[in-house]
């Protein structure tokens, strides 16, 4: 799966993209956005930034504080409208509620991704192949 990872702590952002491609899948992150639609205008880890196609994502995992003035909230009802996958992984879980609002269909608090993400990808991927 082709999967957009969307989080600012670059240390923990780290570990599950190393997570991601050990499970045999792509994975781009960003540390948040500055325009949202089905291209986006994302904030890079580098500061810079760049323009994204939605639709090119199967699944995103999106925190809720990013960098930027967008929250995570703000940015999963276009993904959702893309028709990715959005799964919730704030830390602590604190605003995964607020996430799961705006359209995330899972949630996993962020301190438990790498541990669970097995379970996560293939729920992700179950609830995709259910919507096409």
């Amino acid at each position: 799966m082709n999967v957009l990872l969307i989080e600012d702590n670059c240390a923990k952002a780290t570990e599950i993209v190393n997570a991601v491609q050990a499970a045999g899948h792509t994975c781009n992150w960003i540390t948040g956005m500055v325009q949202v639609g089905e291209e986006a205008t994302a904030i890079l880890p580098s500061g810079n930034t760049g323009t994204i196609r939605l639709r090119e994502y199967e699944v995103a995992l999106v925190d809720g504080c990013l960098v930027g003035e967008l929250y995570g909230w703000d940015i999963v009802p276009s993904l959702v409208r893309c028709g990715v996958i959005c799964i919730a992984i704030s830390g602590g879980g604190d605003f995964n509620p607020d996430l799961r609002r705006a359209g995330a269909r899972l949630a996993c608090p962020k301190e438990r991704v790498i541990a669970n993400l097995g379970q996560l990808l293939g729920e992700a991927a179950t609830l995709r192949s259910a919507s096409s």
